[in-house]
């Protein structure tokens, strides 16, 4: 066997063989048999408790007191995951993941409520977690490739002689030059004139979503040494039925691109070995014994196994998984999945400590029902056994063998009238049945209530059979409360596991629809971010109750509240009245006005502009008169201030013109005492020589001048 591992995963050098891994599912069977002896033990009580030995003529009747219970728990447990269309909310964690956070709960509300049947996984989810006590669930990826025609897109070429012509246009119409055309020609490449449409079979993937498989609990066995918390368990495996034409779906395949599909290898082989395959012979199935014959379809035990591994030896867990079928492993790999954890999630009903495994409420009823089993027979055997309606007749009653007839056939009849009638005849009737056996029957139904906290109708009349839907659904607000809690934390678990696969297997680009008319597109890359899930669960007494208060609030401030706010307010009511559709409608609805209301309103506003014309008018009147005293007024001020500043220019130049002619008289005055005290101390004839000298000076030097010119000019 390790041989053939090693063919599954000849990279793993620490590669696990069939009898490694088979070592920890019989090491659990012990476990496993007692998981198995006790989920028999809760249908015997769900049908009515053992099997009753009688006496003949006794009575064997067995209440189903705990099904009677359970089938009104069934709604009460289901409804607030099913009364809502988005059950999911996703919260960002940062701001930059809020984008994220709305595209993965579109993406995951659509999921579950279009691509995955959420009505019968909730359903599921609910009974095996009501009837067993555990509910465990698988969550998984199917793809699934189908050959369909395709249309697709093929250019359209033109002839040589036709690509040449084209070739010429294009260089005259300057869309192509010489070097263009010339390279154009050299290629040999025709010219492209259109595209055409064409179809042509191709594998196409048509089915690309997670998917939940509600396990049945005998077949699942857990790590016990996780005491209870599915995230510390080393290993997981569940057996199952499967058929050969269920395997060769996934076979493994190596594709042209490089890329390889499905994981099932050594089918034929592990077939093949007869003496080790388990077949199914259905016997210990309810529905018959049943079973194919041919190879296709022929039905045999697997067991998956998922855990954690030292594939490579050095110390270090890997997540993997592996699948075989009798002795020879089929699958062997790496856990394909992103978020590399054991695919699988758990709920129960009454938790037990430092368990994998729940108990139902019926474990509590059992007693009760045995009781009101035993009293009821006590009944049926009381009046069962009664001669109910025998007659007893005083021999000396009639007085004849004919009158005797004649009674009997119904007919007048004479008697003795010396005997009273109704002392002489007595008919037998049901004896009483004592009352302590009622008030025991009712002291256990009470019970009952009390264990389960659900109420279920019995048959009450008037008002108080009216209310039936609130009982039967008090479990909600009551004791199954923490049950439901339970259940969503399941429901996130699964969701998680979804979220994860989304942002790895999901297509490039996906269109959800929203509403009948409202579709997005959400890109698988858009989907990456961290976020924190919460379900969403509701009941209709708390959508009435809701709707009701926001209709009061509606009667009371209708009249104040703007048309915006009352059309989100009905939208509302109406969605949690469940018409989502109208609600839509009426938020969406713009009422068309009235046509004499719009003609009153156009004159409103007609008169309206004719007033602001001749206010207009009246205005522009008034600012030309301001205008035009303003403009005299500005007129009058400039002139005077112009005359002043003339006259102001006027006295300065005049008082300039007086000390001009003071400065003046100054000069001549100080010229003539200098040249008087000149004369008078012999400086001004000194003067007189001294520039008679410079004069001399300056002719005998221009003759020298022009005497050297004219020396030069000879020469």
């Amino acid at each position: 066997m390790s041989t053939k591992t090693n063919e599954l995963q000849p990279g793993w050098k620490n590669s696990p063989t069939y009898s490694k891994l088979s070592a920890d599912v019989e090491a659990s069977s012990g476990i496993q048999d007692d998981i198995r002896t006790t989920l028999e033990n809760y249908k015997i009580i769900k049908d009515g408790g053992k099997a009753v030995k009688v006496k003949p003529g006794k009575s064997s009747v067995r209440p189903k007191m705990v099904r009677k219970y359970q089938e009104w728990q069934y709604p009460a447990r289901e409804e607030p995951f099913l009364n809502t269309p988005n059950m999911f909310q996703l919260m960002p964690r940062g701001p930059k993941d809020a984008p994220a956070a709305a595209q993965n709960g579109m993406l995951l509300n659509y999921q579950y409520e279009t691509l995955l049947d959420k009505v019968s996984l909730v359903g599921n989810v609910v009974r095996v977690i009501t009837d067993e006590g555990t509910v465990i669930v698988k969550t998984g990826w199917e793809s699934k490739y189908e050959m369909k025609m395709v249309t697709k897109q093929r250019p359209i070429y033109a002839s040589a002689e036709d690509s040449l012509k084209l070739i010429e246009a294009a260089m005259q119409s300057g869309q192509m030059d010489r070097a263009q055309a010339q390279e154009m020609l050299m290629s040999g490449e025709p010219m492209q004139v259109g595209i055409e449409d064409y179809e042509e079979e191709e594998e196409v993937l048509t089915k690309n979503q997670p998917t939940h498989t509600v396990l049945d609990g005998a077949n699942v066995g857990i790590d016990p040494n996780c005491e209870g918390d599915l995230s510390k368990a080393g290993f997981i495996w569940h057996e199952y039925d499967t058929s050969w034409s269920e395997l060769i779906k996934n076979r493994y395949e190596e594709l042209e691109d490089g890329t390889t599909r499905g994981y099932y290898k050594n089918i034929d082989e592990a077939l093949a070995a007869d003496s080790s395959v388990a077949y199914f012979d259905n016997k210990s199935k309810d529905y018959s014994n049943f079973v194919y014959d041919d190879k296709a379809r022929k039905k045999f035990k697997a067991v998956e196994y998922w855990g954690y591994w030292d594939i490579q030896g050095d110390g270090v867990l890997v997540s993997i998984v592996a699948e075989w079928v009798g002795s020879v492993l089929v699958r062997l790999e790496e856990n394909p999945y992103p978020h590399k954890r054991l695919p699988f999630s758990i709920a129960y009903d009454m938790p037990v400590l430092r368990s994998t495994r729940g108990e139902p409420v019926a474990l509590l009823l059992d007693d009760n029902q045995d009781s009101n089993g035993r009293m009821a027979r006590a009944m049926h055997d009381i009046t069962s056994t009664a001669a109910t309606g025998q007659e007893f007749i005083d021999a000396n009653f009639f007085s004849s063998i004919a009158d005797k007839n004649q009674y009997e056939k119904g007919n007048t009849v004479y008697f003795n009238s010396q005997m009273d009638p109704k002392r002489s005849i007595y008919r037998r009737t049901v004896d009483p049945i004592d009352n302590s056996i009622l008030q025991v029957m009712q002291l256990n139904t009470q019970e009952a209530e009390n264990f389960s906290g659900t109420k279920p109708f019995d048959g009450m009349k008037g008002g108080q059979g009216l209310g039936l839907t609130k009982m039967s659904l008090d479990a909600t607000a009551k004791r199954e409360l923490s049950v439901l809690r339970r259940i969503s934390a399941l429901f996130i678990d699964m969701a998680k596991m979804v979220i994860s696969m989304n942002q790895a297997y999901m297509d490039e680009n996906q269109t959800i629809r929203i509403t009948d008319t409202e579709f997005v597109e959400i890109a698988r890359d858009d989907l990456q971010g961290d976020f924190d899930l919460r379900v969403s669960i509701s009941t209709p007494e708390k959508d009435d109750q809701q709707a009701q208060s926001l209709m009061t609030l509606l009667q009371t401030n209708a009249a104040s509240m703007p048309p915006q706010l009352y059309a989100k307010t009905m939208g509302k009511i109406l969605r949690l009245q469940y018409q989502p559709d109208l609600a839509e409608e009426y938020e969406q609805f713009k009422p068309e006005p009235d046509p004499m209301q719009v003609k009153i309103q156009e004159m409103q506003m007609e008169n309206a502009r004719l007033q602001n014309e001749v206010l207009k008018m009246d205005m522009i009147a008034k600012q030309s008169l301001v205008e035009e005293r303003t403009s005299r007024m500005i007129e009058n001020t400039e002139a005077d201030i112009a005359n002043k500043l003339a006259q102001a220019e006027l006295r300065a130049a005049q008082a300039e013109l007086a000390l001009a002619q003071a400065e003046k008289a100054k000069s001549e005055s100080d010229m003539l005492d200098q040249k008087f005290i000149d004369k008078d101390s012999g400086s001004a004839r000194e003067r007189e020589v001294q520039d008679l000298e410079y004069a001399a000076t300056v002719k005998n030097h221009l003759k020298m001048l022009d005497v050297n010119k004219q020396k030069q000019g000879g020469k």
